[in-house]
């Protein structure tokens, strides 16, 4: 869901927008971009504070930062109305003029039909690259109907990983609709029975090639296991209010949090051949973990109005500790951190933490 603004940054943003439209609109490429300072004396208002409105502006997808000294800003819906077919990134390089990066035509046919893009961990020699390229696979043959086993500790980014791989089916015409998505988690649902009438009525509503997200599905019972086993097996459920079998056109991913010895206790691996882990926080490459670190903050500078000022010392303290609670154990240390700093601020009158 798109994040509402607050009067102010709709101010901005508008700002932002009208300059970037009026220098694309005369092809005035040269010194092309908003910077903080400039605007800051033209609107009156702290460059601090302006500054953190701009970068919140960009981590939305309403602005484009380009590097540098100054920065620069422009609006992305101004860019798009006047090259359409050209995919912009959130950030261009400081050497990368707007110009020649228009010029290179990376259209939206090559780049926005993944996702995954976005995602911390994602890039080559990153700890999700052959995993992500693993379930790709089986979205690309939804309608062979493979199947997935994916498993990870509590809050390591699973959820986040198949929603995101939904989206990536979605965006690539391998399902056709958002309702061709079915999230079904055992520890919501009271009667196991439950389970199989949602994904008989899931297939009965429509044809569409599915996917079926089966979270927790550990905590059932052997007998449904061994249904959900056979229904995998042989891409058919059958429906006891019609009394038959019922083809199944879905992929199936199935989570968990246990690990590898309860799958093999199962003899999960000898029905679904694709097993995935994801690892967990203390596993990922530093560069992932400073990742989190630093967006985990913009979330919160977002979250209190404030802008928050760190050090290196501090965001290295924060990627050598460990988290056994993973995301959420990190999300909640800075929390923590902050809460501490905004104390000492308020005692201080800053408009800032740090």
């Amino acid at each position: 869901m798109e994040k509402m603004l607050s009067i102010r940054e709709e101010e901005i943003n508008t700002i932002v927008y009208n300059n970037s439209f009026e220098s694309l609109k005369i092809n005035q490429f040269d010194h092309m971009g908003t910077n903080a300072h400039l605007l800051s004396i033209e609107q009156n208002l702290d460059r601090a504070n302006l500054s953190r409105i701009l970068n919140k502006l960009n981590r939305l997808g309403h602005l484009i930062k380009i590097q540098g000294r100054p920065t620069l800003f422009m609006s992305k819906r101004a860019l798009n109305h006047f090259y359409p077919d050209v995919f912009f990134p959130e950030v261009l390089p400081k050497d990368m003029a707007i110009k020649s990066y228009i010029d290179s035509s990376l259209t939206v046919s090559e780049t926005a039909l993944d996702p995954f893009i976005k995602m911390i961990g994602y890039n080559e020699n990153e700890s999700l690259f052959d995993l992500v390229n693993a379930l790709k696979v089986t979205v690309q043959y939804a309608q062979d109907n493979l199947s997935v086993l994916l498993y990870g500790e509590h809050s390591c980014g699973k959820i986040d990983i198949i929603n995101t791989l939904f989206e990536y089916g979605l965006a690539n015409a391998n399902f056709k609709d958002r309702k061709d998505y079915l999230v079904l988690d055992c520890f919501n649902i009271f009667d196991e029975k439950e389970v199989f009438s949602a994904i008989v009525k899931a297939q009965q509503n429509s044809s569409n090639p599915k996917m079926v997200v089966i979270k927790n599905f550990d905590i059932l019972s052997d007998f449904s296991l061994s249904k959900i086993e056979h229904m995998i097996s042989d891409k058919s459920l059958y429906d006891t209010a019609s009394q038959q079998p019922i083809k199944l056109n879905m992929v199936f991913i199935l989570a968990t949090e246990k690990g590898l010895d309860f799958i093999e206790a199962k003899k999960l691996h000898t029905l679904i051949p694709t097993i995935l882990k994801v690892p967990n926080l203390n596993e990922r490459t530093i560069k992932e973990k400073i990742s989190y670190i630093v967006m985990f903050f913009q979330d919160e500078a977002d979250h209190i109005n404030k802008t928050i000022k760190i050090s290196k010392n501090i965001i290295n303290c924060f990627a050598m500790s460990n988290y056994s609670g993973n995301l959420t154990h990190l999300r909640t240390e800075i929390k923590n951190a902050i809460a501490a700093s905004l104390r000492s601020s308020a005692k201080l009158q800053n408009n800032y933490i740090e």
